[in-house]
């Protein structure tokens, strides 16, 4: 009994071990190299798009909500000003990431000029 475990143990690895062999030895052929690479590039594509939609969606939530706090803003600032007319884009990520914070443009000061280190210049 013994000698029949071992034998069958040993013919199912064997066969394992050829049917193994068999496949590593298909992929390095030029044509399983060929739809390696062909579904890598797939994926990629599937990878991209789906990273696009959410993108638009997450950019598309976010002016709505820009949108809608825009008359509550106690500052006077257009929240939706700073992502740009709707199809631009021209907001850079520290816009996006202030209004996800809640965080409203602020009013500009004309008395104020930042290019002076916060001093104000007066004309005569």
């Amino acid at each position: 009994m013994s000698r029949v475990f071992w034998f069958a143990a040993g013919a199912a690895s064997g066969i394992y071990t050829l049917v193994k062999a068999r496949r590593a030895a298909e992929v390095l052929t030029p044509d399983g190299l060929g739809a390696r690479v062909a579904a890598l590039g797939a994926g990629a594509k599937v990878f991209v798009s789906e990273v696009a939609t959410g993108m638009a969606e997450r950019e598309s939530e976010i002016r709505a909500r820009a949108a809608l706090n825009a008359g509550a803003d106690p500052r006077g600032g257009d929240p939706a000003a700073a992502l740009g007319p709707a199809g631009d884009r021209s907001a850079t990520h520290a816009d996006v990431r202030r209004l996800e914070a809640g965080d409203r443009p602020r009013a500009t000061d004309p008395t104020r000029d930042i290019r002076h280190s916060g001093r104000q210049e007066h004309t005569a």
